[in-house]
C-alpha cells in the first residue's frame, strides 16, 4: 500500500509543477475556438444552458425574452460564434460579446432596439461608476442557473432531449454531490425515487435495488462493471449519475428490469485549475482529494486532468481498517476540427478487514456459552484487498453537422485476495460439503457462511444413529477478473417527407472472464463415531467444544479452481420520428447473442453453456402540448443470461426475460424553477432461476415469475433564490407470482420510499443543507436450518420483517470569500438521528447494519 501512496504523491508533485508551468498559457480568442457541439432541437432555455456548458462560456439572458422560443439543432465542429448564431436562428434574437464581463448577452435583434434619438440600446447592460453592470436574469456557464437543474446533460443516444424522450430518467447533478458530501454512490442514489440499498458482496461494491429489482451492474460511462467487483465508485471522480428507469437492453445489453445506473466520470476541460480537499472525522475517517486540470500547448489541442484520492477509515459497521486509493488520469485530444480522442485510465486499491466477531452458535443449556465466527473458523489472512484497473479510449468523428460516429474500447482487470462471505459458496455443493459422503438424511449447520458441520442421520436397529461428517471451512479466496468491451455507435438525422428521423444504430461486444480459487480446510474430527439419540444429546457440549476449540491445529487444505467465460454480442437500431411539433414516435430493437463456458479446473470438467439469441424491442410515444410539458408512454424489454451451473448437468433454455409498460408526465414550470417527472409502471419478469441445494444436490429451479407495479415521482424546485429542493416518492406493489415464494414479497424490497434534500444559502459566506430518506418495512429470508431430509436452502426458508427506518444528514459550509484561492470549510453529519437499521440481509451468512451518527469536516481550496 505504501508504494501506491508514494506513486500517487509523486504524480501529485509532477502535476502541480505542470500546472504551475502551464497556468500562464493564454488561450486564443474564445469566439474563434473550434468546439465539437452536440445539441438537439429543444426549448431555447435548456439549449442555452447546455451550450454554455459545452463551450465553457458565460451566457446572460432575460427569461421573458427567450421564453417560448426553440433552438435549432447544433452538431459538429464549429466556432462559438457560428454555433451560437445557428442555435438562436429560429428566434427573433441576437447576441453580443462584452469583453469587460467576458459574457455573451442574448438580446432582441438590433432592428427593434433603438431609442427615440435613434441610438442603440444595450439590453441587460448599464453603466455604474464607469463599469458595465449586467442584470443577471438568466446566467449560464460553469454553473447551472438553478442549482439542481437536471434537464440538461440528459440526451440519450439518437439526440433525444429530455422532453422528447419517452423514458423516465433521473439525473443526479454535480451540485448535489458537492452539497451532500457523498462518500459513496449509495449516499447519492438515496435521493432518486425507487432506490434502496443492497449488500454489495460483503459491502465491497455498490449495490442497490431499483424499482424492486437488484441491480445487474453499475455502468461507468456506458461500460458494464461486474457485480462481483471489489471496488466502489468514488464520488470525487463522478461528474453526475444518470438513472434510466425500466428495462434498458436496447442501449446497454444485458440488464435487470428495474433500471440502469450509469456513472459519468469527470473529463478534462478546456481550463486550468487545481482543487485540493482534506477531510477528517469520526470513526477514524481521513481523506485527501486532488483534482488537477490543465491545457497542454501542442500543435493540436490537448486537455489533461488528474484526480487522486487517498481515503481511510478505522471502522464502518462490521468492516474495519478500510483503505481506498484512486489514481485517475485522463486526456482529451482534439486531433482536428472533426476528430476527437478521449483516453482514460483508472486505478483503484481497496483493503479492509471484515469483522468476524459475530455469534454463529448460541448458548446451550447453560453448559455451552456460544461461539463467534473468529473462534470457530480459521482464515489465511485477516483482510480482503483488491487491485482494480480500467482503461478506455473513445474516438469520435463528425462526418457532417448531422452525422457522428463514436468508437469505444474498455479493458478492465482486477485481482482480489481474501474472503468475501456470501451465499455463493454455500450453493457450490462440492465446495463446503459433499453429498456422496453424507447420504440422503442430514442436517447441515452453516456457521457464518464460512464453515459447514454436517450432522448425519443413519437409520439402524435397534435405534437410529447420529454422526458428524467432515467439517469444511473456507480458508482463503482469490479471484482474477478481466473484461473487454468494444462498441461502435452512429448517430444522425434525416428527413423523409414531413418527418424528421433521429437515428442511433450500432453494435458491441462484451467479454467477461472470471477465474476463482477457493482454499478449503477439511477436518474429520469424529471419524467412524456413531451415537444414539440420548447419547448424542449428552455429548453436544463435548462435540461443540471440540469443533470450536481455539487451540485446534489447522486441518488439510485443498484448492478448488473454477473459471466462467462468456461473450455478449449486440446490434441495435433506434429511430425517433418527429410526426409534427407535438407528437414524437420512437422505436427500436436489439439483437443479442450470448455464449458461455464454465470450467471446473479442479475436476477437469468443461461445460459449454446455453447460447442465447434474442431480439428485444422498445416502443414509445410522446405528446407535448407545450415545450415544457410532455406526456409519454413506452413499452420496453430486457434480458439477462441464466448462467447457473447445477449438479444435474441441466441446461436452461431461456434467459431471464422482462418487459415494462409505463405511462408518465414531465413538466418544467414556474419559469424553469420546478422540474418534475411522474410515472406509473408495470414490470413483469419471467424465467427466473433459483439455485438451491436439494438433498445435497445443487439444482436449478427454472420458471419463477415476479411482478412489480408502482409509481415514481421526482422533482427539483428552486423555491426561492436561496432555497433549492430535490425530492422523490415511490410506491411499489411487489409480488412473487410463482415459485416457492408465491404470494410473498421479494426479499429487501420496500413498498414505500421517500426522500427530500434541501440547500439554503444563508449569505455570501454560509450555506446549509439537509437530506431525509424514508424506507418502509421490508422482508428478509433467514435461511434457518432445515429439518432432516428437507431442502437445504439459504434464502427461502423463513420470512421475517425488517423494520422501516429513516435517515437524516446535515451539512454546513463556510466560505472565506476574501481569499483568491477560495477556501471553504464543510461539516457533514451522517445519520444525525443515530438510528440503527439494516441495509441488507444475506441469508444465514451476514447482515449489513448501519453506522451510528458520524461527522466529517473538510477544507477545500481552489486555485
Amino acid at each position: 500500500m505504501r508504494p501506491i501512496r508514494s506513486f500517487a504523491f509523486y504524480l501529485l508533485l509532477t502535476c502541480i509543477n505542470l500546472f504551475i508551468s502551464l497556468s500562464g498559457v493564454a488561450a486564443g480568442e474564445a469566439s474563434q475556438k473550434i468546439i465539437s457541439f452536440d445539441l438537439p432541437e429543444q426549448p431555447l432555455e435548456s439549449s442555452l444552458i447546455e451550450f454554455a456548458l459545452q463551450a465553457n462560456i458565460t451566457i446572460i439572458a432575460d427569461n421573458d425574452l427567450i421564453k417560448g422560443n426553440r433552438s435549432r439543432a447544433v452538431s459538429g465542429p464549429l466556432t462559438i460564434d457560428e454555433a451560437l448564431s445557428s442555435l438562436i436562428s429560429k428566434s427573433p434574437l441576437s447576441y453580443e460579446y462584452y469583453p469587460s464581463s467576458a459574457s455573451y448577452i442574448i438580446q432582441a435583434k438590433k432592428t427593434a432596439t433603438f431609442s427615440a434619438d435613434n441610438s442603440p440600446i444595450e439590453p441587460l447592460i448599464e453603466i455604474v461608476d464607469g463599469t458595465q453592470k449586467i442584470e443577471e436574469i438568466l446566467v449560464t456557464g460553469i454553473r447551472f442557473p438553478f442549482r439542481y437543474s437536471t434537464v440538461v446533460n440528459t440526451q440519450l443516444h439518437g439526440g433525444e432531449s429530455y422532453f422528447d424522450s419517452s423514458r423516465f430518467l433521473n439525473v443526479l447533478p454535480q451540485e448535489l454531490i458537492q452539497d451532500q458530501k457523498a462518500t459513496e454512490l449509495g449516499d447519492l442514489l438515496k435521493y432518486a425515487s425507487g432506490v434502496t440499498p443492497g449488500d454489495g458482496v460483503s459491502d465491497t461494491n455498490d449495490d442497490v435495488f431499483v424499482r424492486g429489482f437488484r441491480r445487474h451492474a453499475i455502468y461507468v460511462d456506458g461500460f458494464r462493471l461486474s457485480d462481483s467487483t471489489g471496488v466502489k465508485i468514488f464520488p470525487a471522480n463522478t461528474e453526475r449519475v444518470e438513472i434510466l428507469k425500466g428495462p434498458s437492453t436496447l442501449l446497454f445489453g444485458q440488464a435487470e428490469p428495474g433500471g440502469i445506473i450509469n456513472v459519468i466520470r469527470k473529463r478534462p476541460r478546456a481550463d486550468t485549475f487545481l482543487h485540493a480537499e482534506l477531510g477528517t472525522g469520526s470513526l477514524g475517517k481521513q481523506y485527501i482529494n486532488l483534482d488537477v486540470n490543465t491545457q497542454i500547448p501542442t500543435i493540436s489541442e490537448i486537455d489533461f486532468r488528474l484526480i487522486l484520492v487517498d481515503d481511510s477509515q478505522k471502522t464502518s459497521g462490521e468492516i474495519n481498517d478500510i483503505q481506498k486509493q484512486l489514481i485517475a488520469p485522463s486526456i482529451n485530444w482534439k486531433i482536428s476540427d472533426d476528430t476527437n480522442i478521449d483516453v482514460n485510465y483508472q486505478y483503484q486499491y481497496a483493503q479492509h478487514i471484515w469483522g468476524r466477531g459475530f455469534q454463529v452458535l448460541g448458548p446451550y443449556q447453560n453448559i455451552f456459552p456460544g461461539v463467534n465466527l473468529d473462534q470457530v473458523s480459521k482464515s489465511a489472512r485477516p483482510d480482503f484487498n483488491t487491485n482494480f484497473n480500467l482503461y478506455n479510449i473513445e474516438v469520435s468523428h463528425n462526418f457532417s453537422s448531422d452525422w457522428k460516429i463514436r468508437a469505444n474500447y474498455f479493458w478492465q482487470q482486477e485481482d482480489r485476495i481474501g474472503i468475501r462471505t456470501d451465499t455463493e459458496t454455500l450453493l457450490k455443493s462440492d465446495l463446503l460439503f459433499k453429498k456422496s459422503e453424507l447420504g440422503n438424511l442430514f442436517i447441515l449447520l452453516v456457521l457464518g457462511g464460512n464453515e459447514t458441520v454436517p450432522i448425519v442421520f443413519t437409520p439402524a436397529a435397534p435405534e437410529a444413529l447420529f454422526s458428524i461428517g467432515k467439517i469444511r471451512n473456507l480458508y482463503d479466496e482469490k479471484a482474477e477478473e478481466t473484461a473487454n468491451n468494444a462498441t461502435v455507435n452512429l448517430d444522425g438525422s434525416f428527413t423523409t417527407g414531413n418527418y424528421t428521423h433521429r437515428v442511433a444504430l450500432g453494435g458491441g461486444w462484451h467479454r467477461q472472464d472470471i477465474y476463482k480459487t477457493y482454499t478449503v480446510e477439511e477436518r474429520d474430527l469424529f471419524a467412524s463415531q456413531f451415537w444414539g439419540v440420548s447419547e448424542f444429546n449428552n455429548l453436544v457440549p463435548y462435540i461443540t467444544d471440540t469443533i470450536t476449540s481455539s487451540s485446534r491445529s489447522l486441518g488439510i487444505l485443498a484448492d478448488d479452481e473454477q473459471r466462467l467465460l462468456y461473450d455478449d454480442y449486440g446490434y441495435y437500431l433506434q429511430d425517433n420520428i418527429d410526426l409534427n411539433e407535438r407528437w414524437i414516435l420512437s422505436g427500436g430493437t436489439r439483437y443479442t447473442e450470448t455464449r458461455g463456458q464454465y470450467v471446473d479446473i479442479t475436476r477437469w470438467l468443461v461445460s459449454n453453456l446455453q447460447t442465447y439469441r434474442k431480439f428485444s424491442s422498445q416502443l414509445g410515444l410522446v405528446y407535448k402540448p407545450a415545450d415544457n410539458i410532455s406526456y409519454f408512454v413506452n413499452y420496453s424489454e430486457a434480458l439477462r443470461a441464466n448462467y447457473h451451473i447445477d449438479d444435474l448437468g441441466s441446461r436452461i433454455a431461456q434467459p431471464e426475460l422482462s418487459d415494462q409498460f409505463e405511462i408518465g408526465f414531465k413538466s418544467l414550470l414556474f419559469e424553469g424553477r420546478f422540474l418534475s417527472s411522474v410515472a406509473f409502471f408495470d414490470i413483469h419478469k419471467k424465467n427466473i432461476t433459483n439455485l438451491k441445494v436439494i438433498d445435497g444436490v445443487r439444482t436449478s429451479l427454472v420458471g419463477h415469475q415476479q411482478n412489480m407495479r408502482g409509481i415514481d415521482f421526482d422533482f427539483t424546485w428552486q423555491a426561492s433564490s436561496k432555497l433549492n429542493l430535490m425530492g422523490a416518492v415511490s410506491v411499489l406493489k411487489p409480488d412473487n407470482i410463482s415459485g416457492k415464494n408465491k404470494g410473498k414479497q421479494p426479499a429487501l424490497v420496500a413498498n414505500k420510499t421517500a426522500s427530500l434534500f434541501a440547500h439554503y444559502v444563508v449569505n455570501d459566506a454560509v450555506e446549509v443543507s439537509g437530506g431525509y430518506k424514508y424506507v418502509s418495512q421490508r422482508f428478509g429470508y433467514s435461511g434457518s436450518l432445515p429439518t432432516i431430509g428437507a431442502d437445504l436452502t439459504v434464502d427461502n426458508q423463513k420470512t421475517y420483517p425488517l423494520p422501516s427506518y429513516s435517515t437524516l444528514e446535515l451539512d454546513w459550509v463556510y466560505k472565506f470569500n476574501s481569499f483568491s484561492f477560495k477556501p471553504q470549510f464543510q461539516l457533514s453529519i451522517k445519520n444525525a438521528l443515530d438510528k440503527d437499521y439494516y441495509t441488507a440481509i444475506v441469508g444465514p451468512v451476514r447482515t449489513n447494519v448501519s453506522e451510528g451518527r458520524s461527522m466529517v469536516g473538510s477544507l477545500k481550496l481552489e486555485f
